[in-house]
């Protein structure tokens, strides 16, 4: 049955009355052979709410090859899943999530977001659940995002991020207090970067967070 279970035909009266038994010997009078067949006969003590109650949580790798959670059991035919990329679908059949056949979308492109950074990103490209890219309404674009991540809204702009960070800063100018103009000219991390005046004054190990409070002093 849908159930999982297995049960056998043990009355046969006529196709729409049969009684069945399951193979823990609890038996189903007065039965039809379609829903036998379609393996729709639920057990007699197995109320909605019993159901509901064993069911939410209970999780399965789907055809796509996802694994998904039940987290919501409204019915037999009304349940929603979340995948493991955070996607939920919802109201699919509890029959559906038993032969794997939910699936997320095949195509996010054009999906949008709020990122902790507090911008909007949309999705400009969906190659496989682990690896998009998206744009930010600055026009930055982050390549190979997690879709997880993004519905998390842990999608850094490139500039942001630790790893290219420094990258993005060389060549960065400011003026400073002092009214002297510098430049980044070597980052190492935050608190270890080299600037420039305009007279080629190089002042070394600057911290960023005085750089961007013009407090670089001109030697």
């Amino acid at each position: 049955m849908n159930s999982g279970e297995t049960c056998r035909i043990i009355a046969y009266r006529s196709s729409m009355d049969l009684d069945v038994e399951f193979e823990d010997g609890a038996i189903a009078k007065h039965t039809t052979y379609t829903n036998f067949k379609l393996g729709m006969i639920g057990r007699p003590d197995d109320t909605p709410e019993e159901q509901a109650k064993r069911r939410l949580g209970e999780k399965r790798t789907m055809n796509c090859g996802l694994e998904a959670e039940i987290i919501r059991y409204g019915a037999y035919a009304d349940i929603d899943v979340r995948f493991e990329d955070g996607y939920i679908a919802r109201h699919a059949a509890y029959k559906e999530f038993l032969n794997g056949s939910i699936r997320p979308p095949i195509d996010r492109v054009g999906e949008t977001g709020i990122m902790n950074n507090g911008l909007k990103a949309t999705i400009i490209a969906y190659r496989k659940h682990i690896d998009m890219d998206v744009l930010f309404e600055d026009g930055s674009v982050a390549e190979h995002i997690d879709y997880k991540n993004f519905t998390e809204g842990r999608v850094a702009r490139p500039q942001d991020s630790r790893r290219n960070r420094g990258k993005f800063r060389i060549g960065e100018k400011r003026i400073m207090k002092c009214g002297l103009e510098a430049e980044i000219i070597s980052y190492r991390k935050s608190d270890d970067m080299d600037v420039r005046f305009p007279d080629g004054v190089i002042v070394k190990n600057v911290q960023y967070t005085n750089f961007k409070r013009g407090m670089v002093g001109h030697p």
